[in-house]
């Protein structure tokens, strides 16, 4: 009986309860606004990490992924994450890498080669593909998605819309054309056999919500 419970448990968490967690800015001041750095890893400690590829190919329950691009990724997360050799994913914004404040070429590069860090595709400039025309909104996913694989000589396989948004033109899009295996939004559901692949749901972690989970 006891071994059945098990399987049951490890087939219920890896096909049903399935989550990635979303974070932005992290901060090694514990007063800061934003995640800290002491937040972050009593929170990483509470959990068995996989690369995304491997939670969509329900290989595990529970992956990490950074939007925006900031440097502080860098400076802070990336030496917690390979200490504790945890795989991650990067969305960026194609416009900002090598500008003040954001991630460098050579940074992501170097986390790249770690073999622990994805990198998926935030647009190009961050803007809400519903407030944009839908003929902006194809150059946002596309051309974004070119710059990163000429720039880092790798296959870009994921999208996260900016602040989640997307309009039923985009998904048409996506589901015709097949440019990205999977598309991310924001959203506090698990994600399970039933979430459409192109708007599966990213739970967001911030100061107030962090000790939750």
């Amino acid at each position: 009986m006891n071994k059945i419970r098990s399987i049951l448990s490890h087939v219920i968490n890896h096909v049903f309860h399935r989550r990635i967690f979303l974070f932005h800015h992290i901060d090694t001041d514990k007063n800061s606004p934003y995640v800290s750095t002491d937040e972050l890893e009593r929170f990483l400690e509470k959990k068995q990490w996989v690369s995304i590829e491997a939670l969509l190919n329900k290989k595990g329950s529970t992956s990490i992924c950074f939007d925006d691009g900031y440097s502080d990724i860098y400076f802070f997360v990336f030496p917690i994450l390979k200490a504790h050799n945890i795989p991650f994913t990067i969305f960026v914004n194609s416009s900002t890498i090598d500008t003040t404040g954001f991630l460098q070429t050579t940074q992501i590069n170097e986390m790249i080669n770690s073999g622990l860090c994805t990198i998926g595709s935030h647009g190009i400039n961050h803007v809400d593909l519903d407030a944009i025309s839908h003929t902006k909104a194809i150059e946002e996913l596309t051309k974004s998605k070119q710059h990163l694989e000429e720039t880092f000589g790798i296959n870009v396989c994921y999208y996260a819309y900016p602040h989640g948004k997307y309009t039923k033109e985009a998904l048409r899009f996506l589901r015709r054309c097949r440019i990205y295996s999977y598309a991310f939004s924001v959203s506090s559901l698990n994600i399970n056999w039933f979430s459409n692949k192109y708007k599966m749901p990213r739970i967001n972690i911030n100061k107030n919500n962090i000790g939750r989970f």
